[in-house]
């Protein structure tokens, strides 16, 4: 997995700016493009503005289904918030607010809601211990596992399994 780090990170807003552009050793040439720069830039807020669509919501779609997708690749290790923030080149105070704009819910909760998703369907469909299925499914606490699953489907996982046990044998 290649570590993205600031440099190597672009701004989707800005990626059509190249770090060739701004090393230009002509002064006049340089504030030319900076006056160019400023003047789309301001085309740009304007034209959003005017027609009323958020700025980022076709800036940062690409962002949030790049987020999502790294989330689902590795929901089952331990993941941070701040590291999926870096994948997308963003902070991690700016990338949870873009997340929870764009999917409603913050991105925390996502991976949790994911996390426990996977768990029932191992509990479900398998014979594996809810032990192993804790941490199959992306869990370091057995405890904040059993917790959050009793919280989200009203009943433990040990008690779950043992009223699907029937629909499996059907």
């Amino acid at each position: 997995m290649e570590k993205k780090t600031w440099e190597t990170c672009e701004d989707p807003f800005f990626n059509h700016l190249s770090s060739a552009d701004l090393l230009v050793e002509d002064k006049s040439a340089k504030r030319k493009r900076n006056a160019e720069f400023i003047d789309s830039f301001g085309h740009l807020t304007v034209d959003s503005l005017l027609q009323r669509e958020p700025v980022t919501e076709t800036i940062y779609s690409e962002v949030i289904s790049n987020a999502r997708r790294y989330i689902h690749e590795n929901f089952s290790r331990k993941i941070s918030i701040d590291e999926i923030a870096r994948h997308c080149c963003m902070s991690q105070y700016h990338f949870s607010r873009i997340f929870k704009i764009h999917i409603s819910v913050a991105p925390h909760q996502y991976l949790l809601q994911l996390r426990l998703r996977h768990a029932e369907k191992l509990i479900k469909y398998t014979d594996l211990p809810i032990t192993d299925i804790c941490f199959i499914s992306g869990f370091s606490s057995l405890d904040y596992f059993s917790t959050a699953f009793a919280k989200k489907y009203k009943i433990s996982p040990k008690k779950f399994r043992t009223l699907k046990q029937p629909e499996l044998q059907q």
